[in-house]
């Protein structure tokens, strides 16, 4: 099971943790290197797309990830005008493979763009496979849809 997660400020890294124990091959980003998601992951032995591909890791990105992944997932973080983009992103990616959301704090609560963030969450949500709240939780279910071919893609 090969799962890409777009996270940030440490919302993934009990995801990456609960996958990892479960056998998944991991990838997450667009990530900056000094992200507790980052820091996560590459201790994990996964992929990271870092926010800057001249920084340190590997020139992991969309078109990398695209055929690798089997699912994507959409962590709680926090969303400015410098990583909204990573909705986009997750849009992109949706396209191609199943979408899966972490369930957290409400959008709303989280989004510092004026509301663009929170639009494109919707969005975003109304195409996703399943909202789970819990990482163990969302783990299991994604192991579950993609054993069983459920997940589709």
């Amino acid at each position: 099971m090969r799962v890409h997660v777009i996270c940030g400020g440490g919302t993934g890294s009990r995801l990456l943790v609960a996958l990892d124990s479960l056998g998944a091959e991991l990838s997450a980003g667009p990530l900056a290197p000094e992200d507790t998601d980052a820091r996560t992951l590459l201790r994990l032995g996964g992929r990271w797309w870092p926010t800057e591909p001249s920084r340190e890791g590997s020139p992991w990105g969309i078109d990398e990830v695209r055929p690798w992944a089997e699912a994507v997932v959409v962590t709680p973080f926090a969303v400015g005008h410098g990583n909204v983009a990573n909705l986009d992103i997750a849009a992109d990616l949706a396209r191609h493979r199943p979408l899966y959301i972490l369930e957290g704090a409400d959008i709303t609560h989280r989004d510092y763009t004026g509301g663009i963030a929170t639009q494109r969450m919707r969005g975003l949500e109304a195409t996703a496979r399943a909202r789970v709240r819990g990482s163990g939780a969302l783990a299991a279910r994604i192991r579950q849809d993609l054993s069983s071919g459920a997940a589709g893609g």
